[in-house]
């Protein structure tokens, strides 16, 4: 065998004229054919590629083209013909696969060349050979797009999507399914085709000057305190002003260049680095340096050769001159570390979509999106007069974030549709199913540039991305991250930080995380498109899971003394990760967390899952409760009462129901809570959930309490403690007893009702409760006031609101200043007083509480009318028995008469007077309230005395 292809090779380079042919050299028993490369037509073949695609990276689409030619002549059959066996198999797909990229190389030559009609039919049998290459597919639509054959390039589109799916049970591509979209727009060959990743060098773009450049609107303090940080002492000589794709850095940079311009006489030139381009690759360092040399002028025969060199030569050129450079668009650090000096005499002004803050000399300058008043400035100015409505645009604009991009592309198309009203454009946006997909103008469309970020992302961070934007509320933590990832806290908190990095989500507060409402709809749909349905699902369930488990620790931790539904599934402790252990954390992680978690609770009715999405809600109800959200709450328990109606959870009804009572009750709707009571009490007494009947007569107990009516609600207490009995649960026992110490207190039995009080008060602080020790020393405080024990109970209230600190909510901490106030020592600490109990109103109105509202409308009267301030205290109690008498509490309306009898005493309106105090007396006597009776009937006996004094001295001075 050696010898007959010594004498093949002795035969060809005889007739080639090549001289000598190669030797075969023996090596024990195999043989080496030592050869120049230089004569091995692969080795010709790699070389004449790797030349063509130099060529083509620089643009030189010519020279490219040419040495692609004479790689393809090479070609002259199937390689190693004739040869069998593993290895030669596996050399032929190396080489056909190497072959088959130079041709791509040349089909993206060609297609930049303008050659559709001739690529049409080499690439309809490349993709016959390969149906499942998208990047073939791809070059295939845009060849026949460009020759004039749309309607083909879509028919192509539609076979490789069924065929995807045949043979591969996967879909099209995000680049595919883009031309196709593009294709259908009409959008120009010429535009589509793949650019040259680093063309020839050009000449850098001069800043433009002022008359040429755009406005700057809402940008004036960004561009001021750049100004600073250039001019003042200790200047910077290179600034980084980063932000999300759309900001508006590029224009920003812009006029800073300008601002400074005579700072910096002897050039303004703006380089583009391609960080985030549609149509280029980044530039590298090495091709960024050379047009910036370029920039500043240094001729190509100076140039050094070396790159370390060339970074030596610009540096210098930076010291020597006053230069203006905006290096716009840095992919990263790493692209521009080597340029930036440590000190110079120009100016060099960076932007990016990342953070550079690890560039430690470069100034950082982040840039958020703009004002709303800048914002409907920005769009009045593009569109003119038709933007004239102010209402309508401020609701056009709150849908676009104030992102100046998303603001000048919805301008640009509302100016492109004369019959379009801004009433029309508002309801579009309202209504529209994928927000982001209503922000497009003509070949500019956001999703275009928000894809820029996503797709430079690692691929776990763009899964991240995607998996965070399933998150249905407007925030989200780092322990809610990881659940949504199914990743380790470690983990998730990196890919966190990627995404801040790249200005794809934002940190508004520590540790807690959110979307601008675009991006978050950008990632939404990105999740719809690129994460299969399983994923989708499986990080949803993870959600539900660690919001029940978080949930369900806080809700232990703040309010063990409710009565809950036992969760057997659920874990004792906190989810991994979670560190906080107290209730005050608990309370913090659950203000900040609560529209999450309702927004989680709604998505899992939505996605099905109703059995956990009502288990979290009935979590969440004691908060609810405690923080006033009554009226979003009915809902929410009607639905879940209505839910557990239709499964044979009795119990979960029962509770459900109680929820539903208690949110009425606390909104003064009573009608309503005793309906939602006298349902559960039914329910529970059926299913023999005595712990559910127990509770059911406690609140019925409480309502009847808040209505003045005391006997009942003393009667109904009492059964409800005899009904837990049977239970043993010792934390129920305690809260009834608490409510029957305040029943006893309005009947006057203040020794009894402090004795029950404090029985309560060691069961709570027993269980480690705060919060309810707190409540429970108001209602101690109020008693001992009750008693006329005033310095005492003042002292109290001081006790509690020590105790609540932290595990109390807004309206408990306002309550127990209500009652400090009441028992506050006048003239001397009368304006601290009067301020303080203002604020306690502006609290209860703000929470709703009609209720606790009139009480604090009663103590300001008091307070002024002990100050002797008479037409402000008539005023107060007026206000509140208007109050008292709609949500029918009797025991206010005794408090407000006999305040408002008192000062109209005082303003020497007798009879006025007389009949507010006698509408007292008979009311406390039928509520049978006898401390405000006895109060009553002693400022009308006090009344007619003086009156009746009046009169027999009016008769002795009588002539």
């Amino acid at each position: 065998m050696a010898s007959k292809l010594r004498k093949a090779l002795r035969t060809a380079a005889e007739d080639e004229g090549d001289g000598p042919p190669p030797p075969i050299i023996a090596h024990g028993h195999a043989y080496t054919l030592d050869a120049d490369p230089g004569i091995v037509d692969y080795h010709r073949f790699r070389r004449l590629t790797q030349r063509a695609r130099t060529a083509a990276e620089q643009g030189d689409d010519t020279q490219a083209l040419a040495q692609l030619t004479q790689a393809d002549a090479l070609w002259t059959g199937e390689p190693l013909a004739g040869l069998r066996g593993d290895w030669a198999d596996g050399a032929r797909a190396t080489l056909s696969g190497e072959r088959l990229a130079a041709t791509l190389t040349g089909i993206e030559v060609d297609l930049r060349m303008g050659h559709f009609t001739d690529l049409v039919p080499v690439l309809s049998q490349l993709v016959s050979a390969h149906p499942t290459d998208q990047t073939l597919v791809s070059r295939l639509m845009l060849a026949l797009h460009g020759a004039g054959r749309q309607d083909d390039a879509l028919a192509r589109y539609r076979a490789t999507r069924r065929t995807l799916d045949q043979h591969l049970g996967t879909t099209p591509g995000r680049e595919l399914t883009e031309l196709h979209a593009r294709i259908l727009a009409g959008t120009p060959a010429e535009r589509l085709v793949p650019r040259a990743r680093n063309p020839a060098a050009k000449a850098p773009e001069p800043v433009p000057a002022p008359s040429q450049l755009p406005p700057l609107v809402g940008r004036e303090v960004d561009l001021a305190d750049l100004v600073r940080a250039v001019t003042s002492s200790g200047h910077a000589r290179a600034v980084a002003i980063t932000g999300t794709g759309g900001v508006g850095k590029s224009l920003l940079a812009r006029h800073l260049a300008e601002r400074l311009r005579d700072r910096f006489p002897e050039g303004q030139f703006l380089v583009s680095l391609h960080g985030f381009s549609v149509a280029r690759q980044p530039l590298t360092a090495e091709s960024a340096l050379l047009e910036l040399l370029r920039a500043i002028g240094v001729p190509l025969t100076r140039l050094p050769v070396a790159f370390g060199q060339r970074v030596e030569l610009w540096l210098r050129m930076l010291t020597e001159h006053r230069y203006v450079i905006v290096l716009d668009d840095v992919a990263q650090a790493e692209q521009v570390r080597q340029l930036i000096p440590v000190t110079s005499n120009s100016l060099l002004i960076l932007t990016s979509r990342v953070n550079l803050s690890d560039l430690p000399t470069v100034h950082q300058h982040g840039v958020g999106l703009l004002s709303m008043t800048s914002a409907v400035e920005l769009f009045q100015q593009l569109v003119g007069e038709r933007a004239a409505h102010q209402d309508v645009v401020r609701d056009i604009i709150a849908r676009t974030d104030c992102l100046p991009l998303a603001v000048e592309i919805l301008a640009m198309r509302f100016r492109s549709r004369a019959s379009w009203t801004l009433q029309h454009l508002a309801q579009r946006l309202s209504t529209a199913t994928s927000l982001i997909d209503e922000f497009h103008y003509k070949e500019n469309a956001l999703t275009v540039h928000l894809d820029l970020s996503y797709r430079t992302l690692s691929t776990d961070h763009q899964r991240a991305f995607r998996l965070l934007g399933l998150h249905p509320g407007p925030r989200f933590d780092q322990f809610a991250a990881a659940a949504l990832l199914g990743a380790p806290l470690r983990q998730s908190e990196r890919a966190l930080e990627a995404l801040l990095d790249a200005h794809l989500i934002q940190e508004p507060n520590v540790e807690t995380f959110s979307f601008h409402d675009l991006l978050g709809s950008f990632a939404a749909d990105l999740a719809e498109s690129e994460s299969s349905m399983e994923e989708r699902t499986a990080a949803a369930n993870r959600l539900t899971r660690f919001a029940l488990c978080a949930t369900d620790h806080a809700d232990r931790l703040l309010y063990p003394h409710r009565l809950r539904l036992p969760f057997a599934d659920l874990p004792p402790g906190p989810p991994a990760g979670l560190s906080w252990n107290s209730p005050a954390q608990a309370r913090r992680w659950l203000i900040n967390e609560q529209a999450g978690l309702l927004a989680i609770q709604q998505r899992a009715i939505a996605d099905g899952n109703r059995i956990d999405a009502f288990r979290l809600l009935h979590l969440l109800a004691g908060f609810l409760d405690a923080e006033c959200f009554w009226a979003d709450a009915v809902p929410l328990h009607q639905s879940a009462a209505e839910f557990w109606h239709t499964t044979d959870q009795p119990q979960a009804e029962v509770r459900a129901l109680l929820d539903l009572g208690y949110a009425h009750q606390r909104g003064t709707q009573y009608l309503q809570a005793d309906a939602s009571t006298t349902r559960a009490l039914r329910l529970a007494r059926a299913a023999e959930d005595v712990e559910g009947v127990a509770e059911a007569l406690n609140q019925r107990g409480m309502r009847h309490a808040r209505e003045g009516d005391q006997m009942v609600a003393l009667a109904l207490l009492e059964e409800a403690l005899a009904a837990n009995q049977d239970t043993g649960n010792q934390r129920q026992h305690d809260r009834i007893v608490n409510n029957i110490g305040i029943s006893l207190m309005h009947m006057g039995q203040q020794d009894r009702a402090i004795t029950a009080l404090d029985d309560a008060l060691a069961g709570f602080n027993a269980a480690g409760n705060s919060r309810l020790s707190a409540q429970l020393l108001t209602n101690l405080g109020y008693a001992q006031s009750k008693s006329g024990d005033t310095a005492t109970a003042h002292a109290t209230f001081k006790r509690s609101l020590s105790t609540g600190t932290g595990v109390l909510s807004e309206l408990e901490i306002a309550m127990i200043q209500n009652n400090l106030v009441a028992t506050t020592r006048l003239p001397a600490e009368l304006d601290q007083a009067r301020m303080l109990q203002e604020s306690t109103l502006t609290t209860f109105r703000s929470a709703g509480d009609r209720w606790n509202q009139a009480e604090g409308l009663i103590t300001l009267g008091n307070l002024h009318q002990r100050a002797e301030r008479p037409h402000e205290a008539a005023t107060l109690h007026r206000e509140a028995l208007a109050l008292a008498t709609r949500i029918g509490a009797d025991h206010k309306q005794v408090a407000a008469l006999l305040g408002l009898g008192l000062a109209e005493a005082q303003l020497g309106h007798d009879e006025s007077a007389r009949r507010h105090l006698l509408a007292a007396c008979d009311l406390a006597a039928r509520i049978k309230a006898p401390v405000e009776g006895v109060q009553a009937r002693t400022a009308l006996a006090e009344l007619l005395d003086h009156r009746n004094g009046t009169r027999k001295a009016e008769h002795r001075r009588a002539p």
